[in-house]
């Protein structure tokens, strides 16, 4: 809503800036010792300047869908450029000669019609420019601001990755075990002791609680059921709706459903649906 109430007000400003600007200079060469022209004279340059610019803003759009800046940048520019000095001679040359013969009762010779056209087209072209660089600098602004998401992003995917290689020690009978993050499904506490399970469905005995091991295990990958289980991404295999809001999973290797409180279940939609 901003944009478009920038792009709105520019339009307006636009052929006023290049009109006051042109006409002065252009009562400048003509007079330099009393370059002042009356109120009337900026008015018709003004509304003049606004044909040129609102055809210059149509010839800007219609090549914009034909040739990208970044594809065809000395394309863009050249046709740009070219449909500029066709759109003055079109306004000065046809639409402002009929008007100074009609209205005015009056015409300018050769000379003074190449000053004008010169000194217009100077004005509409670093106008032009302007508007260009104005274009460039919101582009590379918002490259700039899509690179350092994307920078965060991969540090975060990088984080993860890691963690997801991280080994967790665990141990089985008197034996212990390096077990990666990446191989853990299932882990629960029964009666205070916190089995993990692997891939293939073997379990270890985590030495300490379920809260601390939940700290080891990725949020991407795993949720807390409840406060005596958490399961990984990969070993849902069906989800239902029960009552009162709650959720019923079901786990590979295990017939048993798994409840998801009401208070959780929104939760763990939004972690399981999300990418």
């Amino acid at each position: 809503m901003e944009k478009t109430r920038t792009k709105i007000v520019w339009r307006v400003i636009n052929p006023i800036l290049v009109g006051c600007t042109a006409n002065f200079l252009i009562n400048f060469v003509f007079n330099p010792q009393n370059p002042a022209s009356s109120l009337k004279e900026y008015l018709t340059a003004i509304i003049f300047s606004a044909f040129i610019t609102e055809l210059n803003h149509f010839i800007d759009l219609r090549l914009s869908l034909k040739y990208n800046w970044i594809v065809y940048p000395l394309k863009r520019f050249l046709f740009n450029l070219l449909f500029l000095v066709l759109a003055l001679l079109f306004v000065i040359n046809i639409i402002g000669l009929g008007y100074m013969w009609i209205i005015e009762n009056d015409y300018f010779n050769w000379h003074q019609l190449l000053i004008i056209n010169l000194i217009t087209f100077f004005i509409s072209l670093v106008f032009t420019i302007i508007n260009w660089t104005s274009f460039f600098f919101k582009n590379w602004r918002a490259s700039e601001i899509v690179l350092s998401e994307s920078q965060t992003k991969l540090n975060s995917l990088i984080t993860k990755v890691e963690k997801a290689d991280e080994i967790i020690h665990l141990q089985k009978g008197n034996s212990k075990y390096a077990v990666r993050v990446a191989d853990v499904r299932e882990a629960r506490s029964e009666h205070g002791v916190v089995k993990v399970y692997r891939q293939d469905h073997e379990h270890f005995i985590y030495d300490g609680s379920l809260s601390e091991l939940s700290g080891l295990l990725p949020d991407d990958w795993f949720f807390s059921i409840g406060r005596n289980r958490i399961v990984h991404r990969e070993s849902i295999i069906r989800i239902t709706s029960s009552t009162y809001g709650k959720i019923l999973i079901s786990i590979v290797g295990s017939k048993e459903e798994i409840t998801v409180s009401r208070l959780k279940a929104s939760k763990f939609r939004k972690w399981y649906y999300s990418s």
